[in-house]
């Protein structure tokens, strides 16, 4: 999951690459990694869908990666900065709804411009890389 992050992050986070399989072939010299059937997600500004394939499900597939997504330490060392830790809407004083699209339950406060606004993980990770 965290080179599905960083693909995120390193594309302006226009795209995210996942479900990738593949086998490591060691017949050459240097071994290397062969990956099959990669997922991409494209977030089209234009609104065009399906750019990389009947896979492709653009913004719905990269916010449905962040639902579930937990930075590990190699998201961090591959974005060379570290993820906000995750507070209960209960332990904080901010709202229990999300400030960005309105879903209730655990989630980050905002800070600096932000503070007072409370966004849920996949929001906070879509629009601030965390």
């Amino acid at each position: 999951q965290a080179f599905s992050h960083f693909t995120y992050y390193h594309s302006d986070r226009r795209m995210l690459v996942c479900d990738l399989q593949g086998v490591l072939t060691t017949s050459g010299s240097p071994p290397k990694f062969e990956f099959t059937d990669p997922v991409i997600h494209y977030w089209s500004r234009t609104g065009r869908q399906n750019v990389y394939g009947r896979t492709d499900q653009g913004k719905r597939g990269i916010h449905n990666f962040f639902k579930t997504h937990e930075c590990s330490e190699l998201c961090r060392m591959l974005k060379r900065r570290w993820c906000p830790k995750w507070v209960s809407s209960s332990s904080s004083s901010a709202a229990s709804k999300c400030s960005s699209c309105g879903a209730k339950g655990a989630g980050l406060a905002g800070s600096g411009r932000h503070v007072g606004n409370f966004y849920c993980r996949p929001c906070w990770q879509q629009w601030w890389g965390h």
